[in-house]
């Protein structure tokens, strides 16, 4: 069920790509206007709250951010407030249904500070780092419902009380903040590495990576505004200090242009040529903001916060388009279908990578908006596994074509895929 309920998110009729999964999140995504809200009202028994015996805390207060698996199509979240037990949620975006989920250990359920220790990589491993005794690092593997303890070599980092934790795929890396101290977890090798010292807050510490501009930001935390960029390159860049405090709260990266936006009780938008923070909307629940984390949906383009509140999650769009780098998945008679192309939009040449997981007849193709082929790319059978093209914006005659809208039209053993990309000078 969708509800419309404030004048900023009119809903209008969206022409995407065709979907390749449906669900209650995907079609109110499509239908949102820019810079509008649209509450999703959910179903499903999680445990939202948590107690110590003495009353019942929400588990999203003093964190930042679930996470978006682009694999099974969830949202997932581990978080605890002061001195409580941990609770697992995750959303089924197919089925609109929150649930528990297991977790890792029995420790967990003795309380602590969880926050923002929370990440996921692009393979569908969910990663958390407790504050338990020797801080263990899980990974929950989303496919197959498991909790694995990840053996951790090297240096650990001192505290991840009040912690963020986050995935950089560049560096195939997990990134941890804490009161200044820097840290990265290869996790080819399992070791940890400092990364190197920031000016920041003592806790409460925040980080989102950006999927276009491929870097991350960091920093913020208790009484603090004093935000830093990290590259590929392990190299850390102080930007102009917000003037606010940047604890908590909901810092995250629009997926489709890489603005940076933090929520307070405005939303907030950073200007990465000025490095000037400007508020661009206000949150809609203000008396339950705090209780409220967020989670971008690259596939959607929209932002989706979810917590304790009046709904359970709120999708926000902040501009119109799709994400940099999009991926769609379909189970075709057990042939499950990876897509993503590179940039998007493209003024050149992009990339575009599928996989499959057997054997399977392909045809692949460019076509305009009103249907005629453009350019044929692979016409064969393809072996399981990845496969990659660059097409470079030309006909089947290697001429130029105008800029514009065009559509990837994949056939993976019968089963047709759409996917829009757009053309600019």
């Amino acid at each position: 069920m969708i509800r419309s309920f404030f004048p900023v998110s009119l809903i209008f009729v969206l022409i995407t790509s065709l979907p390749l999964f449906s669900s209650v999140i995907s079609d109110a995504a499509a239908r949102m206007k820019v810079n509008g809200w649209l509450p999703i009202i959910t179903t499903g028994d999680a445990r939202f709250t948590t107690s110590n015996g003495t009353g019942n805390m929400p588990i999203f207060v003093w964190a930042n951010k679930a996470c978006w698996d682009s694999i099974t199509d969830q949202i997932l979240f581990m978080g605890c407030p002061h001195a409580m037990p941990t609770n697992f949620v995750a959303y089924d975006a197919k089925t609109n249904v929150w649930r528990d989920e297991t977790l890792p250990a029995p420790e967990y359920s003795v309380g602590g500070h969880a926050y923002d220790a929370n990440a996921i990589d692009n393979e569908g491993n969910y990663y958390h780092l407790t504050t338990g005794s020797g801080n263990p690092l899980w990974r929950y593997n989303t496919k197959t419902d498991n909790w694995t303890m990840i053996t951790q070599n090297g240096t650990k980092p001192t505290s991840s009380y009040g912690a963020s934790l986050n995935y950089f795929p560049e560096m195939k890396s997990l990134v941890h903040i804490y009161g200044g101290k820097v840290s990265r977890f290869n996790l080819t090798t399992n070791t940890w590495s400092s990364i190197g010292t920031a000016s920041m807050g003592d806790y409460h510490n925040l980080s989102a990576y950006n999927p276009v501009g491929k870097f991350m930001l960091l920093g913020g935390g208790n009484g603090s505004g004093q935000m830093h960029k990290l590259d590929s390159n392990g190299t850390l860049t102080a930007i102009k200090p917000a003037s606010f405090a940047m604890a908590v709260g909901g810092l995250t990266c629009d997926p489709v242009t890489g603005t940076f936006l933090f929520k307070g009780d405005s939303l907030y938008a950073l200007n990465m040529s000025t490095q000037n923070w400007s508020a661009v909307n206000k949150f809609p629940l203000t008396s339950t903001s705090s209780a409220y984390v967020a989670c971008p949906i690259s596939e959607l383009g929209v932002i989706a916060f979810v917590g304790y509140g009046t709904y359970s999650c709120l999708l926000y769009k902040y501009a119109e388009g799709v994400s940099i780098e999009r991926e769609v998945k379909q189970s075709v008679d057990g042939n499950r279908v990876m897509f993503s192309s590179f940039p998007n939009p493209i003024n050149s040449t992009t990339k575009i990578s599928f996989s499959v997981e057997k054997n399977s007849s392909v045809y692949f193709a460019v076509y305009s908006a009103n249907g005629q082929m453009i350019k044929e790319i692979y016409n064969g059978r393809l072996g399981a596994g990845h496969h990659s093209y660059n097409w470079n914006a030309t006909d089947g005659n290697e001429k130029r074509i105008v800029p514009g809208v065009y559509y990837y039209k994949l056939t993976i053993d019968g089963v047709k895929f759409t996917h829009k990309t757009v053309l600019i000078k």
